[in-house]
């Protein structure tokens, strides 16, 4: 009846209505063409013609668990690459209702090469959203990434990613994504962000994360959590570890 209870809330509260309806619809419609767009979903290179859609479940350590869905695709017009995922949470040490989803955030992406004869080197506009009222922010930037050929040849990788303006004026945002495979099977991606705040602290982002490949559909991972954004709410603990599982699509 828990299962049953939650989907009831979704639909019937604004905030969720608008969320999945509203000005986020367009995740929604990403994620629908990926699906039946027919193209293979396992991206293999740093410049694969693919999409991708990947769904996991997470158990944290502070008692609470979340549902990844993460998208992207090559198929847009004016060689632009989307990529994104919303993350839906439940509430922080509360073991007895982990399975009730009722925190969220959203990212994502739209990529373009810049050109000027620098592979890699591209445009990026990204999109932010949290639970809670203006909490929304667009930064843009530029990125540069490049393979590492001593790592699992082109499967190995960097993505060093500037953001020198958001939309919210409050500061900057520098960070580096990365997969670094390790052997057969097994890698470790992720990412660390830097916060810049004109006046508060600055802040990192950063979820670094142990892949096992179990299969070409399911995966399982291992993931450190550290989000001093959270550390500064009176109500959120910012550091954790998560067990998950990968289902890919």
């Amino acid at each position: 009846m828990r299962t049953q209870n939650f989907f009831g809330e979704v639909f019937q509260k604004q905030k969720w209505g608008w969320f999945l309806f509203g000005r986020h619809s367009f995740v929604s419609l990403v994620l629908f063409l990926l699906i039946f767009s027919g193209s293979s979903v396992f991206a293999k290179d740093l410049k694969g013609d693919s999409s991708q859609l990947n769904v996991s479940y997470y158990f944290d350590s502070r008692e609470y668990n979340t549902l990844n869905i993460q998208a992207s695709t090559r198929k847009l017009p004016l060689d632009i690459f989307f990529w994104g995922f919303v993350d839906i949470h439940s509430d922080q040490n509360k073991n007895s209702d982990r399975f009730d989803l009722t925190r969220y955030f959203i990212e994502y992406r739209f990529i373009r090469p810049i050109g000027f004869g620098i592979d890699g080197l591209d445009w990026e506009m990204e999109y932010n959203d949290f639970n809670g009222s203006d909490n929304s922010v667009v930064r843009f930037g530029v990125t540069y990434k490049h393979s590492l050929p001593f790592l699992g040849g082109s499967k190995s990788w960097l993505q060093w990613r500037v953001h020198p303006y958001e939309t919210d004026g409050s500061g900057s945002q520098i960070s580096v994504i990365y997969s670094l495979w390790l052997a057969k099977g097994i890698y470790v991606s992720g990412f660390a962000d830097l916060n810049l705040e004109e006046d508060a602290p600055d802040r990192w982002v950063v979820e670094p994360q142990l892949n096992f490949i179990l299969n070409e559909t399911f995966d399982l991972i291992l993931e450190g959590r550290i989000n001093e954004t959270e550390e500064a709410s009176s109500s959120l603990d910012g550091y954790g570890a998560a067990l998950g599982v990968k289902v890919k699509f």
